[in-house]
C-alpha cells in the first residue's frame, strides 16, 4: 500500500482518495478538483508494472507539493528503494517526470496511528 500526498495549497487536514484497480491512469482516475486543498491518495500496487492515477486542476501559479509513503511494515520495510513504488508527473502537453524512492524518512501519523516511510517528495 502506498499514499500518495498531493498538496497545492497550505498543508492542513487531507482529503483522502482511494484508488483501486479501476484506476490505472489518469484518464480514468479521479479528478482532484481543487488546487486550493490538500488531498491523500491511498492505493495498493501488488505488483511490478501496477499503476493507479490521478488527476489535478490547478491554476497557473498553483504550487503543487507531492509525497509518497508507503507502510512502515514488512514487504515494504524489506525492499530496496528500487523496488519500492514511484511517481510519474504528467504535464498536459505529455512530458513526464519521474519521482524514484531515494530516502526512507520515518513519519508517524499522529490520526491513525500509523507509521509511513517518505520515500519520495517534491
Amino acid at each position: 500500500m502506498g499514499t500518495l500526498v498531493v498538496t497545492a495549497g497550505p498543508a492542513g487536514a487531507h482529503q483522502p482518495v482511494f484508488v483501486t484497480e479501476a484506476d490505472p491512469d489518469p484518464a480514468r482516475g479521479p479528478l482532484l478538483e481543487d488546487g486550493s486543498l490538500s488531498f491523500a491518495v491511498y492505493g495498493v500496487v501488488g505488483a511490478p508494472g501496477d499503476t493507479r492515477g490521478v488527476r489535478t486542476r490547478l491554476r497557473v501559479g498553483d504550487p503543487l507539493v507531492v509525497d509518497l509513503l508507503v507502510p512502515a511494515l514488512a514487504p515494504e520495510q524489506g525492499l530496496p528503494l528500487d523496488r519500492l513504488p514511484f511517481v510519474v508527473l504528467r504535464a498536459p502537453d505529455g512530458s513526464e517526470r519521474r519521482l524514484l524512492p531515494d530516502r526512507r524518512i520515518r513519519f508517524d501519523e499522529p490520526y491513525s496511528r500509523t507509521s509511513y516511510d517518505r520515500i519520495v517528495d517534491l
